[in-house]
């Protein structure tokens, strides 16, 4: 399975969460690599930070949360996804420093991935299962104190 972890961002932010995104891809997306969890192939995590109007950024992300089938580009195969959208204000992107910003963002995955448990699922997809392997990573990015 691919796990991904991406953004939704307005343009004042999009080299910083476009690079901490893609460093948390790179280090927790290859664990996930030769895992399986039913019929999913793609898992997409997209962190959404359009808007300081709380309501709105929650709004967009809802638009992220999608799950189905696509056919690669590449490979012409079908790929069964789903994904996550995560709401995250752009006022703290742009008043915390790196750690802080990583330990939040991946706060917030967590408490999103809590959150869609109750989304309708594709069939046979080990959510739980998927969810129990990915918090844990995610734990250990998170500052406490």
């Amino acid at each position: 399975m691919r796990l991904v972890i991406s953004c939704v961002v307005r343009k004042d932010i999009t080299k910083i969460l476009i690079d901490l995104t893609r460093k948390l891809t790179g280090e927790i997306g290859p664990l996930f690599v030769d895992q399986s969890y039913g019929p999913i192939d793609h898992v997409s995590i997209a962190v959404v930070s359009t808007s300081d109007d709380l309501a709105e950024n929650l709004q967009s992300s809802k638009r992220v949360n999608q799950s189905g089938s696509f056919v690669h580009p590449m490979t012409k195969e079908k790929v069964r996804h789903f994904d996550i959208g995560i709401p995250f204000p752009p006022i703290e992107v742009l008043s915390l420093d790196a750690v802080t910003l990583t330990s939040r963002i991946c706060s917030k995955i967590i408490e999103g991935l809590y959150a869609s448990q109750d989304r309708k699922m594709p069939s046979d997809f080990e959510y739980r299962k998927f969810i129990d392997r990915l918090i844990p990573v995610l734990e250990k990015y998170v500052v406490t104190g």
